[in-house]
């Protein structure tokens, strides 16, 4: 990693990052981009060349019997270096640390090389730093961070997406207004920063590890922070998880399916299936019927399935009907955190002491592996009859949320002519809503009498309460953001290249 030196703006490389037990410690600047732009790496050498190559100047007069005389300024007080890294440094200097780091100017960007090492190994450098300073250029030395009306609370830095690594990873980070006086420590407003940020004290204060955290819930933390590249959506979460992975600028949001599928590999936490744009709705004990879904910001509002039909002229145009067919959210992994939002108080179960008391069945190890036709997996499913509507199950997660209740992945099957193949989420029209609603969960308040309840809407006819784990091919990422798609809306139509996706997901051709 480059450090700057905070005297005369030199960069010095360090092979790996001075720790505690070496004398030459550093801080680390964390704060928002500005949007027309930064000082680089490149501007910052071309800078202190230039004042070195004419850095003593000589300026010879007379006065009386004195002779010459020598007159020397700093790098350090040089105009064309930006105010924000020359505060910095003496920020730093202040404080007594010779060295600084700070992502604009100590990465080389022209390598790509150094720019993917520096992703894959950000979070490290700001856990490895003695004192992070967090920038906040619109906040003033006036206010107080504890007041709800406070500009700390409304600041920007809390909204970015890179930023969210460099809250959680420093020990020590001090919080300093537009003119760089310190607002308080990262310890003394952890109450605070934990209101505006949902990440819990226990966290911030470095006293549970992240380990300790459900994906589901480090995804939501990062649910309502934004990025000025797509792709940073995915990388600005790599210390989060602990993930290495290739940086590839201009692959969109395929870099988000990516990082889910390295999580996958590396972190047994089905709670990274648990996502969708609306808050989840459960089985309530008072309407524990599927056909009467429970929704806190719906109230009591009823749902039935649509029927099962290409052709259903009653329910809008053809691109609304192609968009009831195909939704980005019937997939297992999400287009982007934003859909974690309503995911935070989600844990995960142990799936071979809990998880199979609870099922009353044989649980084995998960296994995953991508193919063509989806994720392959073994799932314990729940195979519910044939009346409530088209081939549809239960996949029981080995996850639970906040009231303890186990969590069901909604399946429904592709069609007999691909068997074992299944898309997530089932559609249900809504009283007085013009359009349909995708629900991809289900939380069972108690398996399996939730499930039994279903003899309410099937009649005559007894539901499947077993949970044997069976293997499975489940879509896993929406194809249009996978390598070789492309998406056509002029006609406001979908078009994919493989003549077969076009089949099975019956579009039509054009």
């Amino acid at each position: 990693m480059w450090l700057l030196d905070t005297s005369t703006l030199e960069h010095h490389w360090f092979h790996v990052p001075p720790t505690a037990a070496q004398p030459e410690r550093y801080a680390i600047l964390s704060h928002v981009w500005n949007p027309d732009g930064e000082q680089t790496f490149q501007d910052i050498r071309h800078i202190v060349a230039e004042f070195n190559a004419y850095r003593v100047r000589r300026r010879w007069w007379r006065l009386g019997g004195t002779v010459w005389r020598r007159q020397q300024r700093c790098v350090c007080d040089d105009v064309r270096v930006s105010a924000k890294i020359r505060n910095c440094c003496a920020f730093a200097r202040a404080m007594g640390y010779r060295y600084v780091w700070i992502d604009t100017c100590c990465i080389d960007k022209t390598s790509s090389e150094e720019l993917s090492e520096a992703i894959n190994t950000m979070f490290r450098w700001y856990s490895c730093a003695a004192v992070c300073f967090a920038f906040l250029e619109d906040v003033g030395d006036a206010e107080d961070p504890a007041s709800e009306t406070s500009a700390f609370r409304r600041s920007r830095w809390f909204t970015r997406g890179w930023t969210l690594q460099e809250l959680i990873a420093p020990q020590e980070l001090l919080f300093l207004s537009r003119t760089w006086t310190m607002l308080g420590t990262k310890q003394y407003l952890a109450d605070v920063v934990e209101v505006i940020t949902g990440v819990e004290r226990a966290v911030l204060l470095l006293e549970k590890p992240l380990v300790a955290v459900s994906v589901a819930c480090r995804m939501s933390w990062a649910s309502r922070r934004e990025t000025t590249r797509v792709e940073d959506e995915a990388y600005s979460l790599l210390g989060l998880f602990g993930i290495c992975m290739a940086t590839i600028y201009g692959e969109g949001r395929y870099a988000f399916i990516r990082l889910q599928e390295e999580i996958l590999k590396q972190i047994p936490d089905q709670s990274i299936f648990v996502w969708g744009s609306g808050s989840m709705p459960v089985i309530h004990e008072a309407r524990s019927s599927l056909c009467e879904w429970w929704d806190p910001s719906l109230g009591s509002s009823t749902y039935r399935w649509p029927p099962h039909t290409q052709q259903d002229t009653s329910r809008g145009n053809s691109t609304h009907q192609l968009k009831t067919l195909i939704d980005e959210e019937q997939f297992l992994f999400a287009p982007s955190p934003l859909y974690f939002q309503f995911s935070g108080a989600v844990s995960p179960i142990m799936h071979d002491i809990k998880l199979a008391q609870r099922l009353g069945t044989h649980c084995t190890t998960p296994h995953y592996l991508l193919t063509s036709f989806g994720l392959r997996t073994r799932l314990p499913l729940i195979q519910l009859p044939k009346s409530v509507g088209t081939d549809w199950c239960l996949a029981v997660l080995a996850c639970q949320d906040k009231l303890g209740q186990l969590i069901a992945l909604v399946l429904q099957s592709r069609g007999p002519e691909f068997p074992g193949q299944y898309s997530v989420g089932r559609y249900a029209y809504v009283q007085d809503d013009p359009g349909p609603r995708l629900r991809r969960l289900l939380a069972l308040h108690e398996y399996p009498s939730s499930v039994l309840d279903l003899q309410d809407v099937v009649q005559d006819e007894a539901a499947e309460t077993s949970a044997p784990y069976r293997i499975c091919f489940v879509g896993h990422a929406p194809w249009w953001y996978l390598p070789g798609a492309f998406r056509d809306f002029g006609a406001g139509v979908v078009n994919y290249r493989p003549l077969d996706a076009r089949k099975r997901y019956s579009m039509p051709e054009g």
